[in-house]
């Protein structure tokens, strides 16, 4: 199971050097590498069972439940204000670790949404919205949400300019967890774990790791903040909300 799974995060992370290697048609040299990982994955899965019984190579991820329960309904049972007040600075801690991440990360992503087009971001406006969006959906899941760099510019490379593009992916996941629940049950363990991994390859960016090194090496305290700024990159962010 392991090999194949490192297999398939190879073949991911270098799959535009393999199809120009191998000469594929343009159409499908173009499509991405998780896609083509995740579908050429489920068939090896699939006939790998069917042809060869004796090779495990895993489970699927079984019926996914979808709930629709508030976490804090549940808060007034016996036990749960005990341990939620139990938890105390604990959780205090984890939320603003959490709060202090997102926000960086969203940052990040305002900056790189500036160096893709040249439109200018408030991004004190753009930190309230997100604050008052987990707040809202924090009655119904207990998951905190931020921009993402990476999906910013996928949905801008594949022709995604406005806010409509966030709510139609919203909507596509909400649709396909709800009527497509019993093919995700089917969908293999090993291949999704390959998929996780290499996106999270492909988003190491080469230069940052060059840039931490640098800053991590440098000896004057102007070169070391300013690779510092370079490598948060929000300095425009934070010289705007100086501003």
């Amino acid at each position: 199971t392991l090999v194949f799974a490192l297999v398939l995060v190879a073949i991911a992370v270098n799959y535009l050097r393999l199809a120009t290697w191998l000469s594929m048609p343009r159409w499908l040299s173009r499509m991405p590498g998780i896609v083509v990982v995740f579908v050429l994955g489920t068939a090896v899965y699939f006939v790998t069972g069917a042809l060869l019984p004796g090779i495990d190579l895993g489970a699927d991820l079984g019926e996914v439940d979808f709930l629709f329960d508030s976490p804090l309904i549940h808060l007034g049972d016996s036990g749960n204000t005990a341990t939620l007040l139990g938890a105390g600075w604990n959780l205090l801690l984890v939320s603003f670790v959490l709060a202090l991440v997102a926000s960086m990360e969203s940052l990040m992503s305002l900056r790189s949404a500036q160096q893709l087009v040249e439109i200018n971001f408030h991004p004190v406006r753009e930190l309230a919205a997100q604050g008052v969006a987990n707040a809202v959906t924090s009655f119904f899941a207990p998951v905190a949400g931020s921009i993402s760099p990476a999906l910013l510019t996928i949905a801008y490379r594949n022709g995604g300019r406005t806010r409509i593009t966030a709510l139609i992916a919203a909507a596509v996941v909400l649709a396909v967890g709800i009527g497509c629940s019993g093919a995700l049950a089917q969908v293999p363990t090993v291949v999704l774990s390959a998929v996780l991994i290499a996106t999270g390859v492909t988003m190491i960016d080469g230069w940052s790791i060059r840039l931490a090194a640098s800053f991590i090496g440098g000896t004057s305290p102007q070169t070391r903040r300013r690779d510092a700024l370079d490598l948060v990159g929000v300095h425009g962010q934070l010289r705007d909300i100086e501003a």
